[in-house]
């Protein structure tokens, strides 16, 4: 609802874990093949070639110790059906990489298996959608960090966009909710301790013209007891506004305008 790269980028907790992005990943070495559009319905899939030693993307591409992961791996394939008022959207990935969550502070060797489901409809100005995303992870840590223990985490999250547009002007409101990460480690059962959060988002975009327009919005995360979720960073490529420690609220405004060449 807020595109991409703003503060409100809704990728702030959707697609992370504990703060850690796990699955809104720019794949290195990846081929894409985009089908033609079959009366709405278009069809996406994707292949990458993960690096073998030091394969630690998710927590931003460069080797850490004990970070290496055998037979690394990043497939993803995505339907989408957008047609009059309608949209709707499926999509899956299978991801093997090295990561490191929080509050389990040992490197993880985990097997991704994540989905995503939405939709969204149109009419009298107003737009609303809802969207759900499954994190679902199995693995252990690497035998680098000796000794290795079986790892598990298993993440859901909700996103509700809404809009109403009156002439050149649009206002804009959005709820996001990650749940608690449900972190196995061993014998350990939920190591996660309440790391969930939310996030609430309202804004106004003025149209100045069909190549510019300019936004104000208002965002803030509220983090659970031992959430450490930041606005910014993750996935959506812009700098963060951190938590400053486990339980902290993030919150921030964003002024701007948008030019299309």
């Amino acid at each position: 609802m807020f595109g991409q790269h703003t503060l409100a980028d809704y990728r702030s907790i959707w697609g992370a874990v504990g703060g850690v992005n796990v699955a809104s990943i720019r794949a290195q070495n990846s081929i894409m093949y985009t089908s033609p559009n079959m009366a709405g319905l278009t069809i996406k899939a994707l292949g990458a070639a993960q690096n073998e030693t030091g394969n630690n993307v998710a927590v931003g591409g460069g080797p850490t110790s004990a970070s290496t992961v055998n037979n690394p791996h990043y497939y993803s394939a995505g339907v989408t059906y957008a047609n009059g008022p309608i949209y709707a959207a499926v999509a899956y990935e299978d991801n093997r990489t090295v990561t490191a969550l929080a509050p389990v502070p040992t490197i993880q060797d985990l097997s991704y298996k994540n989905w995503r489901l939405g939709g969204g409809y149109s009419f009298a100005g107003f737009k609303v959608g809802l969207a759900y995303e499954r994190i679902r992870a199995h693995g252990q840590s690497p035998a680098a960090a000796a000794p290795a223990v079986a790892q598990e985490v298993y993440r859901q999250a909700w996103y509700l966009p809404v809009s109403y547009q009156f002439g050149n002007n649009t206002i804009k409101a959005a709820y996001t909710k990650a749940g608690k990460s449900n972190q196995k480690s061993g014998a350990a059962n939920d190591m996660s301790f309440n790391d969930g959060a939310k996030q609430f988002s309202l804004g106004f975009d003025h149209a100045m013209s069909k190549r510019t327009n300019v936004y104000a919005l208002y965002t803030q995360v509220r983090n659970d007891a031992n959430g450490v979720y930041s606005l910014g960073g993750a996935g959506t490529g812009i700098a963060p506004v951190a938590a400053a420690s486990y339980g902290e609220d993030p919150k921030g405004i964003s002024i701007g305008m948008v030019h299309k060449f």
